[in-house]
């Protein structure tokens, strides 16, 4: 099944990680906000945005694995 993974496949699943990492900084840059009373709501909103993105990209990337798969 490795010799079925495409480049596309890969980029997608890579740019799914970046989006996961880029969720947990905004996530821990909006938990510190709070603790010190400044307005977390934007970057509470992009945490969330990030993770949905990243969520997004996973399953297509298994999504374009599936394809591959013979019928």
């Amino acid at each position: 099944m490795l010799h079925r993974i495409t480049p596309g496949i890969v980029l997608v699943f890579l740019l799914g990680m970046v989006a996961l990492c880029l969720s947990l900084f905004f996530y821990r840059q909006a938990g510190r906000s709070r603790r010190l009373g400044d307005p977390f709501e934007q970057k509470a909103t992009a945490a969330f945005f990030t993770l949905l993105l990243a969520v997004v990209l996973f399953l297509g990337s298994l999504f374009l694995l599936a394809l591959q798969l013979p019928h």
